[in-house]
């Protein structure tokens, strides 16, 4: 592991970086014009949520009522 940190191997990386970086360059300034990027297709906005349905409005919900001892009691508040 010692031999990656040696200043020669990062001397060595640096100029590989710099000359992909520089070819990378050279290219995009000849061919870029010839390649035009890709752009991703833009999904189609969606549609708007349904209005409000036609009938008869909702009425109060059905069913048993719940039990007094499991409604919920606020606690009592301190002055």
């Amino acid at each position: 592991m010692r031999t990656l940190m040696t200043t020669q191997k990062q001397n060595c990386f640096r100029e590989q970086i710099t000359k992909e970086t520089m070819t990378r360059l050279s290219w995009r300034s000849r061919y870029a014009k010839d390649y035009p990027p890709s752009k991703t297709p833009v999904p189609p906005p969606r549609a708007p949520p349904p209005g409000p349905q036609s009938g008869p409005p909702p009425g109060p919900p059905t069913g048993p009522a719940p039990h007094p001892d499991l409604t919920l009691k606020q606690p009592p508040q301190t002055r």
